[in-house]
């Protein structure tokens, strides 16, 4: 077995197949739905979030360009009080964000009926994209 050392108690990396490894990422399901809306409106959206095997504390919603979010975001915290909250955070990209924290313990299956409020752009987006990036704490 080789070990990699850089002085302190433990290894660093190890070769010897014993060491449990772990998942860096996964893909997560997200669907995001709005009814038809007037432009520059706050209207509320469904938020669908399948976490697949991981287990978020929080998930980051980056919103397609020209959306954006209020302050506080969080309209219906799901049918099992899956979210906790939703505030807007620093724009990724140029584009706006918002932090959806879930209940104690993290997300540990699909969300039903979590709705957040989004403003909606001047114009239709040409590529109505958004990206999710799910978190944990204990990591």
């Amino acid at each position: 077995a080789m070990d990699v050392l850089d002085g302190g108690e433990l290894p660093v990396s190890t070769n010897d197949g014993q060491t449990e490894g772990f998942r860096l990422m996964e893909r997560i399901g997200l669907k995001f739905s709005v009814a038809r809306s007037p432009p520059m409106a706050t209207i509320r959206a469904r938020v669908d979030i399948d976490p697949m095997s991981t287990r978020p504390t929080e998930i980051v919603l980056i919103a397609a360009p020209g959306f954006g979010f209020p302050a506080n975001c969080l309209a219906s915290s799901g049918a099992n009080n899956e979210m906790v909250s939703c505030v807007r955070i620093v724009d990724v990209r140029g584009r706006a964000a918002a932090r959806l924290t879930c209940q104690s313990g993290g997300l540990q299956a699909k969300t039903e009926f979590v709705e957040i409020f989004v403003i909606t752009p001047a114009e239709s987006a040409a590529l109505p994209i958004w990206y999710a990036e799910a978190r944990s704490s204990t990591q």
